[in-house]
């Protein structure tokens, strides 16, 4: 059920339906020694085909 909730919230903020959702995309982010957030990198995967993508960073924010 819990699954099913979060889908629901993603498709109203997103404005499309959950399955026309092709690739979940989720950052790497970690805090610096000032306590400012940094990316150190991403991590994708394609939903039809099952396949994982990855980069690293750092990047700007």
């Amino acid at each position: 059920m819990r699954l099913k909730q979060r889908l629901d919230a993603l498709e109203s903020r997103a404005g499309t339906k959950a399955d026309e959702i092709t690739i979940v995309r989720r950052l790497i982010v970690h805090r610096d020694e000032n306590g400012v957030l940094v990316v150190t990198g991403w991590r994708e995967r394609d939903l039809r085909t099952g396949e994982v993508r990855s980069g690293e960073g750092p990047y700007d924010t």
